[in-house]
């Protein structure tokens, strides 16, 4: 019997999801991103203008990703990303931490269309941790 268990997250905008999902939980990417807003605090950026930012480069990315109309092979989304300048990695980060920046902010809440919902798959079958 296959007892293979991977952990996954996905990261939701606007119903949305990064094609790609993360191997492990969410929480360090929720410590990244207080430091991002740390980051933007001292930088002078208030926390609305913070969460502003956050939205317009998840609408952008999620208006590029539509674009390939659920196509979402390895090599479209290295386009996508080029097209922003970045690796799919970077693109990948900026999507997840904007998500985790917006739900510390409190300017989304966790739900079916934005947020965070992490999962095993163990034996075929999905188990939703959250």
């Amino acid at each position: 019997m296959d007892t293979k268990q991977t952990f996954e997250t996905t990261y939701y905008w606007k119903g949305s999801v990064f094609p790609i999902t993360l191997n492990q939980p969410h929480e360090k990417q929720m410590e990244d991103a207080k430091k991002m807003i740390g980051t933007g605090l001292r930088a002078g950026d208030s926390m609305k203008e913070q969460a502003e930012d956050y939205k317009k480069q998840l609408n952008t990315i999620e208006k590029a990703l539509w674009k390939y109309n659920r196509n979402f092979t390895e090599e479209n989304l290295t386009k996508i990303a080029e097209g922003f300048g970045l690796s799919l990695g970077k693109l990948h980060c900026i999507w997840c931490l904007n998500i985790c920046a917006l739900l510390i902010m409190g300017e989304i809440e966790n739900n079916e269309n934005y947020g965070v919902l992490q999962y095993i798959k163990k034996n075929g079958s999905l188990i939703i941790i959250q």
